[in-house]
């Protein structure tokens, strides 16, 4: 058996290193759903530590007349592509117009790194997987200068529950369930929002309904939150409306199996997302218009894509960094030992909207500090709240406390990289 290879390139040392890759298949209906499913997953260890200035599996596909042409010209395609969807994680979709075209030279400049992997070379073709990194700080300047507004605050990871309703039956488990579906076959992406899909286990369908979802039921929507560690939860429910067909067979108006739309104006889908977290609740509806003779699984493929594109735009709205609103808040830390301030130190350099942290006083009991960051404060609270630590004004002061949940259990799966 030959294994893939993995090459890994860096601007600041200049070597290549050689390792091996494997991979898995899935098959049938049950496998593919679950596979889909496990994929989506993101825990929240893994969503908090992934460098987000990292973009993975760039897929290159280019021929030219020597190997070695094919594979300049798919290294730089990749790199262009790895560029456009950092923008896409990064920045307000209103503002992404503004940033031209990088040339190689920017391009250059702007790259950290990359990581060449599963690699297949012909005579005149190159083929192979890209993970490329991205220098932050340059990435930040270009951005800046050019008036691109971008957030870089990763959010607690979101449970996202997919209602497909059909005339007066809501269903969420059932296999029937195309809108969980699509979701399953949906592409992997990383986002400052990363989703999980619940995989339907027997725990999750003894713990939520299709009712307890629709009505939302506040408990039992946590409960599958904390189950996944996080404490976000949206529902998504999707009615279909439109004359749908089986090719042959003649379809009722409102009727949502698979097939094409019979009129000229295609089926529409209609979304009504609640999201139930740390904030409150909230409600939004999104409309999807189909295209006449679109499919019931195309439409429903790009109505995941206007939840994601909204659930990613309004976070990055809340989280932009402003870098024209610079504040300083003075805040207690109660500690029971040192070792909990050095911690807490620790998740606070790591959050983009602090610039600066000055520690003014330090006691066995207490550490007060001056943070210095982006923004207002509602933006700082959201921010710590997203690696579970809590800002309260108490009669002291500003008060910075741990908020995460006891460590009763591990949330199911493995986690997976990538309003």
């Amino acid at each position: 058996m030959v294994l893939p290879r993995i090459w890994r390139w860096r601007s600041s040392a200049r070597r290549l290193r050689l390792g091996a890759a494997v991979g898995a298949r899935h098959a049938g209906f049950g496998a593919l759903l679950l596979g889909g499913l496990l994929a989506l997953y993101c825990g929240p260890a893994a969503a908090q530590t992934r460098d987000i200035f990292t973009v993975r599996g760039v897929a290159v596909d280019a021929s030219a007349s020597s190997s070695a042409e094919a594979r300049s010209v798919a290294l730089a395609q990749g790199q262009n592509a790895a560029f456009a969807q950092l923008m896409r994680r990064l920045a307000l979709a209103v503002d992404r117009d503004k940033l031209p075209v990088p040339t190689s030279a920017q391009l250059a400049d702007l790259i950290g790194g990359f990581e060449i992997t599963n690699e297949k070379v012909s005579a005149t073709r190159y083929r192979a997987i890209l993970k490329v990194e991205f220098n932050s700080a340059t990435f930040r300047l270009l951005l800046r200068g050019h008036g691109v507004r971008f957030a870089e605050t990763l959010s607690k990871p979101v449970v996202l529950v997919p209602l497909f309703q059909t005339g007066s039956e809501v269903v969420l488990w059932a296999e029937s369930n195309l809108w969980r579906v699509a979701w399953a076959e949906r592409p992997i992406e990383d986002s400052l929002v990363p989703l999980i899909i619940p995989l339907g286990d027997l725990v999750d369908i003894n713990g939520l309904n299709a009712s307890l979802a629709a009505a939302p039921d506040r408990k039992a929507l946590t409960a599958l939150a904390e189950r996944y560690g996080t404490t976000e939860v949206v529902v998504a429910t999707v009615s279909v409306r439109g004359r749908l067909s089986l090719g042959s067979s003649g379809g009722e108006a409102g009727q949502t199996e698979p097939g094409e739309a019979t009129e000229t104006q295609g089926p529409t889908a209609t979304i009504t997302l609640r999201r139930l977290g740390t904030a409150g609740e909230q409600t939004a509806v999104e409309v999807v218009d189909g295209q006449p003779g679109e499919t019931l699984n195309a439409l429903l493929a790009t109505a995941t894509d206007r939840v994601v594109r909204r659930l990613e735009e309004g976070w990055k709205a809340a989280n932009q960094l402003r870098f024209d609103r610079e504040n300083v808040l003075r805040i207690v830390v109660p500690l029971r030992r040192l070792g909990d301030w050095i911690a807490m130190r620790g998740q606070l350099i790591e959050l983009p909207i602090i610039v600066g942290l000055e520690l003014n006083a330090l006691s066995r009991r207490r550490a007060v500090v001056g943070l210095k960051y982006l923004g207002e404060a509602e933006q700082l609270a959201l921010a710590l709240e997203q690696v579970d630590l809590g800002l309260s004004f108490e009669a002291e002061g500003w008060f910075l406390r741990s908020i995460a949940p006891p460590a009763d259990g591990a949330a199911p799966g493995q986690a997976q990289e990538g309003f």
